[in-house]
């Protein structure tokens, strides 16, 4: 299997590229093979852009039988615990829109400039597309920002809105290149902090690291089944 493994940073993919370059056949700069299957390394940037506009320059003409976005996310419920190892069946634009004068926002899929079931949107979000089997990841939904939620009145529209577990910077532009490339995918976060007013000191960034790059490896055999 070819597998295009993205991350908005180096940072994030930085202890499964130590293990890979220790326990994989390194082809080229970014390029392994491990177990029999192939391995690119993508660092998109972050960001919606940056995510969307790396997926659309991939070589796709040797087939992708998987792309994987990892990396880090925050968690709006209080059971998708900080350390937690996440798979984001849908994810959807959650700061496309208009600000109204009352401070509230609307979408442009409300304001009607974006049908929410023209493809690859299914009422309104962009789903993950995939072939493997999982029962061990927590799965879950999620929203994209262009600016992280990080004050009372922020978090508290978000989820009256959107209602989703997690939140990241790249889900959706992830899922939406994938999708309008015919690439299957899948978006696999690590839980570094909890949606909250802005707080470093309650991250654990490690945490969420360490166990995105076990579990990884956990499932990659199931990933390639």
């Amino acid at each position: 299997m070819r597998i295009v493994l993205t991350a908005p940073t180096v940072f994030e993919l930085a202890q499964i590229i130590e293990y890979l370059d220790y326990n994989a056949e390194k082809l080229s700069f970014s390029k392994y093979n491990y177990l029999g299957h192939s391995i690119e390394i993508l660092v998109t940037g972050v960001g919606i852009f940056n995510t969307g506009f790396a997926m659309a320059r991939v070589d796709t003409s040797t087939h992708i039988d998987l792309a994987i976005q990892m990396g880090l996310a925050g968690s709006f419920k209080k059971e998708i615990a900080v350390g937690t190892i996440v798979l984001v069946e849908k994810d959807q634009y959650a700061d496309l829109g208009v600000e109204e004068s009352n401070g509230g926002f609307t979408s442009v899929m409300d304001l009607g400039l974006v049908d929410r079931d023209t493809f690859p949107f299914k009422q309104g979000s962009i789903n993950a597309k995939y072939k493997f089997n999982d029962t061990t990841l927590t799965h879950c939904t999620g929203i994209t920002v262009n600016t992280v939620s990080g004050c009372t009145s922020t978090i508290a529209q978000r989820k009256e809105q959107f209602n989703a577990d997690i939140e990241t910077m790249e889900g959706a532009a992830f899922y939406q290149a994938c999708r309008m490339l015919d690439i299957d995918c899948v978006q696999i976060r690590g839980i570094s902090n909890m949606v909250e007013p802005r707080n470093r000191e309650n991250w654990n960034i490690e945490l969420a690291l360490l166990n995105l790059k076990q579990e990884f490896l956990s499932i990659f055999p199931t990933l390639v089944s």
